[in-house]
């Protein structure tokens, strides 16, 4: 029998078993207030000893106060256990257990959402086998002899049904969550107070609302041998939410509605333990537990994609649906009730705002998903049996699909949890775990090379070997570097303790992760910019959630597919959008920012930062962009050469390109038409009408170099043409310009070159000039004067530059890439980058014998003496 079919039979089990099962039949005692009414139903069951249970949420609101006044009106002892902050797991429930042996408790009150009801069934069932330990307890089935202590159930949420099931869900010491349905559990009470509903969250009440609803739904429609009377129940509790819901979304204070969805809760509830639950709870728990979304939310992303699946299965009680709430007369046809029934879900779920929600599921994630969802489906009666195929189908329609996701505070905000609980897990800490993923980085990007040339031959017009060269070639050898040193990096630093700290004398400096980064990368080099931070945050243990540039969307695109396909959601994400988006993401607490871009977007980066004390590293352009000197005593076709190859590299859209060159007014003419002949030997005299050189980024960076080329037409003396429509611009010579007009006191990011004549004997104070600007992230000098060259280079300020070359020194290993001022601050590549993204954490290890007592007190009379000598020893 193939898997299939094998599931198709078990699917018929948990109906038979569930009916075998003694469930709980309690009073059900409901009001606004209701509350206030338990001291009487304890004196009433002669109870003298109770132990209220609740969270640590609603203590500190005072909800538990009520029951406690209740209770010492009636004359019943009380005794408050609220440590209940997290799901239920081994830990808390062995605290409840003693805290109710302790008391001597007669009955528990639990006073809480699901977390807080599963938690006192454990305790009710382990108080009557105290010789057993909670972690022997969770079993599929537990049976408890005699029936558990007896539970009074005030559920301060209307959603989860938990006040009636006889399952309790309780993660264990592996983290994993499992099911325990426990034989005998003693539900007396149900008290549903609208109350404590009230003041519950927008959201909130959205997500429990819908959790209610799929109980109810799939309890209509479960393929379970159900008496009438539940049946009853379960469409009552669709007719309730269906009524009810949209009331309180929109008057959070109303009552009467408030109290139908308690009811209606308490009937999913009541579905769950008669005609159990079905696919969307399937689907829900295991998208729940791969990307840590909430329940209510999964469960909502879920509810329509199963229903519309089932619909021709399904249809005949869908009409029921639709019929018993009013959304179809019982004359109209099965087919046209199902749709209103669907349609009427829909609408419900747009009026709550669950209809826009975004989803986490990759197409990567499917093959853990299928079989998660395929085993979890086994303890439903679903009325339909899916194939593994079929739940592809399903998974397919809410997988996010490149550009369609729209990021939300909120989603952000998932995320950066989802990435700080797995930082927490320790699973990026060993060196050789982060190894692994870095050759898996590597061997991707070369799997997508093609992708990422196409993207960006889309989105800056750059030829394949360009791409190559500039993005995707350095990715490579960044890598590269990071995989032969990582081990020799991380290793931890070896310090003698010092005579001072006797006997302690080992110290160990490590270098730890900071754990969740945010990088934001520009479009100007959007893969190399992207994946090369990314591998420094990698290489130092991190997790990654990337905003990349909303300019090159191509490559936005194409990176999105890649890291989607390569790393979890846990571990790198990106996320895109425009100016709006990286605010969201500003917004979040992150542990490390590292920001490519403009100084102006730079310093607004610094100042989100600083709210929350995040370190930050900026790599930026400067604000008066890049010089370039090229002195009387230079070669000049060859200064002409290079300068001409790195102008042209991206048409001009590089933060270390030229902004402007100073050329010895002694050489001018020759070096003019020396560059003059370079940019026309690699381009061509039309570089606008030549494909393989770049264009740039967008109609208004065009627009913007046209208008300042315009500015300067009478004293451009090469190139000044252009192409709007393919948004070349050809490489253009402005001469002669001053060192104060404001064209070389701003970073151009475009093909413009303005050239500035100086007297090669002032060329000191054209230094001078230079260094009271802002620090440019580049300089390059263009001279046979090593000994000025030299000078130069080590009085001015600035990130890094070039003698006699261009560019080329950000393409050393083992050297740092970074600025200074205006022009950034940090640094990166291989080790560099490695540091950026890790600090050092210093750990003495002590000792507990031979302690010297010669930091202690006393410090006077003749032991304070002898302390001093010995000391200043030690110092020496």
């Amino acid at each position: 029998m193939d898997t299939y079919r094998l599931r198709k039979q078990i699917h018929k089990l948990p109906g038979k078993v569930i009916h075998a099962i003694p469930l709980p039949e309690p009073d059900v005692t409901e009001g606004h207030g209701a509350r206030r009414q338990i001291g009487e139903i304890c004196r009433s069951a002669g109870y003298k000893q109770v132990l209220l249970v609740t969270d640590q949420t609603l203590s500190s609101m005072g909800y538990d106060k009520a029951i406690e006044e209740s209770l010492e009106a009636a004359g019943i002892g009380c005794t408050v256990f609220n440590g209940i902050n997290s799901e239920p797991n081994i830990a808390i429930i062995e605290m409840g257990r003693k805290a109710a042996q302790e008391c001597g408790a007669e009955c528990i009150v639990a006073l809480g959402g699901g977390s807080v009801m599963d938690t006192c069934k454990m305790v009710a069932a382990s108080v009557k086998m105290p010789h057993l330990s909670v972690k022997t307890l969770l079993l599929k089935f537990l049976p408890v002899r005699g029936g558990s202590l007896p539970i009074i159930n005030v559920p301060s949420t209307a959603g989860t049904g938990a006040e009636l099931t006889v399952g309790a869900v309780v993660m264990n010491e592996n983290g994993v969550k499992s099911s325990t349905v426990l034989i005998g559990l003693n539900v007396t009470n149900v008290v549903l107070d609208s109350e404590l509903t009230v003041q519950a969250p927008r959201k909130v009440t959205a997500a429990c609302g819908m959790d209610a609803l799929s109980h109810c739904i799939e309890g209509a429609v479960s393929d379970t041998d159900v008496d009438e009377e539940d049946m009853h129940l379960s469409m009552e509790g669709v007719r309730l939410i269906l009524q009810d819901l949209p009331v309180v979304m929109k008057e959070p204070e109303n009552i009467e509605a408030r109290l139908g969805m308690c009811r209606a809760a308490m009937y999913g509830g009541n579905a769950i333990n008669t005609q159990l639950a079905g696919y969307v709870h399937a689907f829900a728990h295991s998208i729940g537990a791969k990307y840590h979304l909430p329940h209510g939310v999964a469960i909502s992303l879920m509810l329509m994609p199963v229903l519309e699946f089932q619909k021709e299965v399904c249809m005949g009680k869908y009409a029921a649906l639709a019929r018993y709430c009013k959304l179809a007369g019982e004359d109209a046809a099965d087919d046209t009730a199902a749709e209103a029934f669907l349609q009427a879900i829909r609408e419900l779920m747009a009026e709550c705002g669950m209809d826009a929600i975004v989803s986490p599921v990759w197409a990567c994630d499917h093959d853990e998903l299928i079989p998660m969802i395929a085993a979890d489906s086994i303890n439903y009666s679903s009325p339909v049996t899916l194939s593994n195929s079929q739940i592809k189908d399903i998974l397919d329609s809410v997988t996010m699909k490149g550009d369609e996701t729209e990021f939300t505070q909120d989603e952000i905000s998932r995320i950066v949890a989802l990435q700080r609980k797995f930082f927490r897990t320790g699973a990026t800490l060993p060196v050789d775990w982060r190894i692994r993923q870095l050759k898996k980085l590597k061997a991707a990007v070369i799997e997508h090379e093609e992708e990422f040339e196409a993207a960006l031959a889309e989105d800056l017009g750059r030829s394949r070997v360009e791409a190559y060269l500039c993005d995707i070639g350095p990715i490579i050898v960044e890598i590269n570097e990071m995989l032969r040193g990582l081990k020799r990096w991380a290793r931890p630093e070896r310090h003698f303790s010092g005579l001072m700290c006797f006997p302690s004398m080992s110290t160990k400096v490590y270098k730890m992760p900071y754990g969740v980064s945010l990088v934001i990368s520009p479009f100007n080099f959007p893969i190399l910019l992207t994946i090369g931070v990314v591998a420094a945050a990698m290489s130092g243990g991190n997790t990654v959630v990337v905003k990349s540039s909303s300019k090159s969307s191509a490559s936005t695109a194409a990176l999105k597919k890649f890291f989607a396909e390569v790393f979890p959601p846990e571990y790198i994400t990106l996320v895109d959008g425009g100016h709006d988006v990286a605010d969201m993401c500003l917004a979040q607490r992150f542990d490390k920012i590292f920001y490519t871009g403009s100084p102006a977007v730079g310093k607004h980066v610094l100042a989100e930062a600083a709210k929350n004390l995040t370190p930050v590293a900026l790599e930026l352009g400067g604000e008066t962009g890049n010089w370039c000197v090229v002195r009387k005593d230079a070669d000049l076709k060859d200064a002409a050469r290079k300068i001409a190859f790195f102008k042209l590299c991206n048409a001009g859209q590089i933060c270390i390109n030229i902004n402007q060159i100073a050329v010895a007014e002694e050489v001018a003419e020759p070096f003019i038409e020396a560059l003059k002949e370079a940019f026309t030997a690699q381009i061509g005299e039309h570089a606008e009408a030549n494909d393989e050189y770049p264009k740039l980024i967008t109609d208004a960076a065009w627009d913007k170099c046209a208008r300042l080329a315009d500015e300067y037409r009478s004293r451009i003396i090469f190139g000044g043409t252009g192409d709007r429509q393919s948004r070349r611009y050809a490489p253009t010579m402005i001469y002669p310009v001053r060192i104060n007009e404001h064209i070389v006191q701003h970073e151009l990011f475009c093909p413009l070159l303005p050239i500035v004549p100086f007297k090669d004997a002032d060329v000191d104070a054209l230094m001078d000039t230079v260094a009271e600007r802002e620090h440019p992230l580049a300089m390059y000098l263009f001279t046979k004067d090593m000994r000025w060259a030299e000078r130069v280079m080590q009085t001015q300020q600035y990130g890094g530059g070039c003698i006699n070359e261009v560019c080329i020194h950000m393409m050393v290993k083992g050297v740092p890439f970074n600025g200074t001022g205006h022009s950034g601050m940090g640094a990166y590549h291989g080790e560099w980058g490695f540091r950026e993204f890790t600090h050092p954490q210093t750990v003495l290890k002590g000792a507990t014998s031979l302690n010297l007592p010669l930091r202690e007190h006393p410090y006077g009379g003749k032991a304070g003496v002898t302390k001093l000598i010995i000391l200043r020893i030690f110092e020496q």
